[in-house]
């Protein structure tokens, strides 16, 4: 497909898939809009749609190409996110000019590709090892914060690992600036998200109760909420600050995958229906009539 000539400096981000998409999105929203590119209105066909795209599912990964392919029709179009990894990158070159993979380098080669078709400026800090500051998390009453990235828990059915890379925490205190930063902006509620966000800390530093401590802190947050969580993580130190923590909402996303033991095994999720019980009733008992939401997969091989 001939590339369109970048005449207007428009874009337009779509995205697909999970809270960590949705964050990364906006990094490249707010990116492209420092480097003097303007949103798009609805009734425009901008010169640039970037979609940042899902791989978790088939049916997420039919949705992302889709989404690229009608895009390609009028637009210059970049694929970044898990569908623009491994080996899903020729399925993107299909619809793309460009693809982005996620991982490690993602920004990095994100804003080496932006600068190839000429940006209006540059934006260096963009690429830089530390994770840029949202300042606004448009669109959205809440803003979700990604405190960490990666996964190496190894599921059976899960690609994530593959497609993202090992797991790596952001540094307390830039998550902490940036959850005030959103707050100011007017976004009262924040979402801890990440790809597995009870592992925060596991290499030695803050984990995750001890960051939620300092993020409700902050006193424009009003409100915490958790993305999901491995029912392993779900420890007593971590029950003890959602149960003396008002800001933390009493909401947990507990993915249970399977009612079955032997499934459970080859899934390799590392709890048993037993375990999982023993942490929906901790939660029970630690917090006042708490909202708890699952997921069930259907369908597992064998």
């Amino acid at each position: 497909m001939p590339e369109p000539d970048l005449q207007t400096n428009t874009f337009r981000v779509a995205v697909l898939g999970c809270k960590v998409n949705q964050y990364e999105a906006q990094q490249i929203r707010q990116y492209l809009e420092d480097c003097g590119w303007r949103l798009a209105a609805p009734h425009e066909s901008p010169d640039l749609v970037v979609v940042h795209a899902c791989a978790v599912t088939a049916e997420a990964l039919r949705q992302s190409l889709q989404t690229a392919r009608r895009a390609s029709a009028t637009s210059r179009v970049l694929i970044s996110g898990c569908a623009a990894a491994g080996p899903f990158a020729p399925l993107a070159e299909t619809a793309a000019t460009a693809i982005v993979p996620a991982g490690v380098d993602w920004r990095r080669l994100l804003r080496e590709q932006l600068r190839h078709w000429g940006l209006p400026k540059d934006g260096a800090e963009f690429a830089s090892e530390a994770e840029p500051l949202l300042r606004r998390f448009e669109g959205h009453a809440r803003a979700f914060v990604k405190v960490q990235d990666g996964c190496d828990a190894g599921c059976a059915y899960c690609i994530v690992p593959r497609l993202r890379g090992p797991p790596r925490d952001r540094p307390v205190e830039a998550v902490v600036a940036e959850a005030r930063a959103l707050a100011e902006a007017g976004h009262p509620e924040i979402v801890v998200t990440g790809v597995c966000i009870g592992r925060y800390g596991r290499d030695g530093g803050p984990n995750l109760a001890q960051l939620l401590r300092r993020l409700a802190r902050i006193e424009t947050v009003q409100r915490l909420r958790l993305s999901s969580l491995h029912p392993a993580e779900l420890t007593e130190e971590l029950l003890e600050v959602w149960r003396s923590t008002p800001k933390l909402l009493p909401h947990a996303h507990l993915p249970l995958q399977s009612g079955s033991d032997a499934v459970l095994r080859r899934m390799r999720r590392g709890y048993t229906t037993a375990d999982f019980a023993r942490a929906v009733r901790a939660l029970r008992a630690a917090l006042d009539r708490p909202a708890i939401t699952t997921d069930v997969m259907v369908g597992f091989p064998g």
